[in-house]
């Protein structure tokens, strides 16, 4: 069968939540196992994925150029979602995609990988817990490597973070900014293992 959309209830009226269907891909969506973890009437397909503590990983990524970043332009991973920062161009940040029942602590791993033609590559690390909130879930959070530094150019942030509440995954999220002539290629990588 092939699903209209990630949010397609024409294909199967009413589909049950948990029913899981092989779709056959097109430009909106790649092959693979759709299983509807919407409700019958706003369904929500989200291709399968084999992920357990042996096995496999996910990852999310974009890739898009432009003057300044572009608010827009997100990955969203597990219970997560990350993106440059639109005010502060090359922060990134990090928020929730859903509403959080109780405080979550989230323990981050930064590392700031800096390249430069004159001397050698520089490389520092920090680590930080930040706690999460029913109140502050779905606000844009800095994860940037210093409290308001971005990135530069030729300059890759690296996050390896965990969270309390979905103990059986850990995150890694790159962050890097190139230069294109008069604009900037911005890319962000996010891996689940």
């Amino acid at each position: 069968m092939t699903l209209i959309s990630n949010t397609d209830g024409t294909t199967i009226p009413n589909p049950a939540t948990g029913l899981t269907v092989y779709h056959n891909g097109n430009a909106a969506m790649d092959a693979g196992l759709y299983t509807n973890v919407g409700t019958p009437i706003a369904p929500n397909w989200t291709r399968g994925a084999i992920i357990n503590e042996y096995q496999g990983s996910l990852i999310k990524k974009i890739k898009y150029e432009g003057t300044s970043p572009d608010a827009t332009k997100t990955v969203q991973i597990g219970p997560v979602e990350f993106r440059f920062s639109p005010a502060s161009y090359t922060v990134p940040e990090m928020r929730f995609l859903s509403t959080l029942t109780s405080n979550t602590l989230v323990n981050y791993h930064s590392g700031q990988f800096v390249h430069s033609t004159a001397s050698p590559p520089t490389i520092a690390y920090q680590s930080q817990n930040r706690t999460y909130t029913a109140a502050n879930w779905n606000v844009w959070q800095n994860v940037a490597f210093h409290a308001t530094d971005g990135l530069n150019t030729l300059e890759r942030n690296e996050i390896w973070l965990s969270i309390q509440n979905d103990p059986d995954a850990i995150y890694c999220v790159e962050f890097v900014i190139l230069n294109k002539g008069t604009s900037n290629i911005y890319s962000i990588i996010a891996t689940r293992y």
